[in-house]
């Protein structure tokens, strides 16, 4: 039995009742959910990509190419204990035989593909089902719409530049997680409502000294208010997030999201100021965001700023199917004071087409990226197929 079938049989145990044998169950005690209690699903995104106008490290242009590859995929554990309590438990295993120079955003494995990591892992307590509900554990901070929507529910083909710099900007980690306390409520009692999330988190930035951690200390506090009109993005609180409808919603949700933390040995402070957007109406499916990453380091200054702009059109076809065209406009600036090994500017501009075979279960998507920046990153061309499951 390989590593990760023994990961998942161990797991497996956590949610059966166990008795030993020749044992008469206990009825006064507590009993653990059945395992049909709990839900088992997948996510897969395959991409065909061809890169062009690539450089090396050294600056070097190397051959264009072509690559196949699992981009991303995930196994998630999910259910309920007892009547107040839901939890979620996601694996991800990403960008499996990508290729070195391959510029489409993610980091390849090594060649024996042995990363196999724990993605999401958290608890939600209802316990005022409008204004309390509790999240503790492995999660992503509530702060900005690119960042806390997964990537298989956006409609471009990859995510913008919003999701990755704020990560990098107040994690210093590209899957944006970490361990925290959240408490948010959801409150739509007609044509308006209210969404709002905020959290403590333990965040702790690289060291300087060859330590194994930073000598200074601050948590990260992370919020967000959201005020909706029209249709609600979600029927009741959660942090699971949509950008396509399918023609179901006719609603706008505009939102403001803060982060700060105090000093570590990275900085003096560190925070992010931003705005972001998302309109659905009949066929037509909007987002938009812009942040502002401030950071004080104790001897300079600086602001760097992400934005982005997304639109897609849906065309229904005959049996439940639907096309969508998109377009993406994503830039991130940089600010002149940041240090020399801060990031730098960059440009992405993306269109493509999306075909929903069964609505966001099974979509197969066609791309092309234009990236410019002072690295100059190179473009690529895109065809993608997504399964959840």
């Amino acid at each position: 039995m390989t590593a990760n079938r023994w990961l998942l049989a161990f797991l497996l145990t956590l949610f059966v009742p166990q008795t030993l044998a020749g044992e008469e169950p206990d009825e006064t005690k507590a009993s653990l959910p059945q395992i049909g209690d709990m839900r088992v699903s997948g996510q897969a995104q395959i991409w065909s990509v061809f890169s062009s106008g690539v450089n090396g490290p050294g600056g070097e242009p190397v051959e264009d190419r072509w690559d196949l590859y699992l981009r991303r995929a995930r196994l998630g554990l999910s259910g309920r204990i007892g009547e107040s309590v839901g939890y979620a438990v996601t694996f991800a295993y990403d960008n499996v035989g990508k290729n070195a120079f391959t510029i489409a955003p993610g980091a390849p494995q090594d060649r024996d593909n042995t990363e196999f990591k724990v993605w999401d892992a958290f608890f939600t307590w209802a316990a005022e089902p409008t204004w309390a509900n509790v999240t503790l554990g492995y999660f992503r901070p509530q702060v900005g719409r690119e960042s806390i929507t997964s990537a298989v529910q956006v409609n471009s083909f990859s995510k913008a530049l919003p999701n990755t710099y704020p990560r990098l900007h107040l994690l210093d980690a590209g899957p944006g997680r970490a361990t925290g306390i959240n408490v948010g409520g959801l409150y739509h009692p007609g044509r308006w409502g209210l969404h709002y999330n905020v959290g403590i988190f333990d965040a702790d930035h690289a060291e300087l000294n060859g330590l194994p951690a930073g000598t200074t200390w601050s948590p990260l506090l992370a919020g967000r208010v959201s005020v909706t009109v029209g249709d609600p993005e979600m029927e009741r609180y959660g942090l699971a997030y949509r950008t396509n409808y399918f023609g179901a919603r006719n609603g706008a949700t505009i939102s403001v999201n803060h982060a700060r933390q105090g000093g570590t040995d990275v900085f003096e402070r560190n925070t992010l100021t931003g705005v972001d957007l998302l309109a659905n109406y009949g066929p037509w499916n909007l987002s938009a965001e812009i942040d502002r990453m401030q950071r004080d380091t104790g001897t300079n200054s600086y602001a760097n700023r992400v934005s982005s702009v997304r639109c897609g059109r849906n065309f229904p076809l005959e049996n439940g199917r639907v096309l969508e065209p998109f377009l993406m406009f994503s830039e991130f600036d940089a600010d002149r004071e940041a240090p020399d090994d801060a990031p730098e500017s960059r440009k992405m501009r993306q269109a493509g087409l999306n075909w929903y075979l069964d609505k966001n279960r099974i979509k197969l998507n066609l791309a092309y990226t234009w990236q410019d920046g002072d690295r100059d990153p190179g473009d690529f061309a895109g065809l993608g197929l997504q399964f959840l499951y």
